[in-house]
């Protein structure tokens, strides 16, 4: 069985020195990941056993679907 979860991500600054302002998870606000990397959160995620799917653009960041094994 899989579970997916969906995170928009805006940033402040570009590559992997990008700051996140505001962090998205199921449409909740993550307020603890506000002015820290997206690679650190990407490094996270993947530790917790979320795979990356997709990727799309948005105006200032992204949308990105992940999902895991439960």
């Amino acid at each position: 069985m899989l579970e997916y979860r969906s995170v928009v991500c805006v940033f402040h600054g570009i590559g992997v020195s990008e700051e996140i302002r505001i962090l998205r998870i199921n449409g909740q606000e993550q307020p603890e990941w506000k002015g820290r990397r997206w690679v650190d959160y990407l490094n996270t995620s993947a530790r917790d056993g979320w795979e990356l799917v997709t990727v799309n653009h948005l105006g200032g960041g992204l949308l990105v679907h992940f999902k895991r094994e439960i």
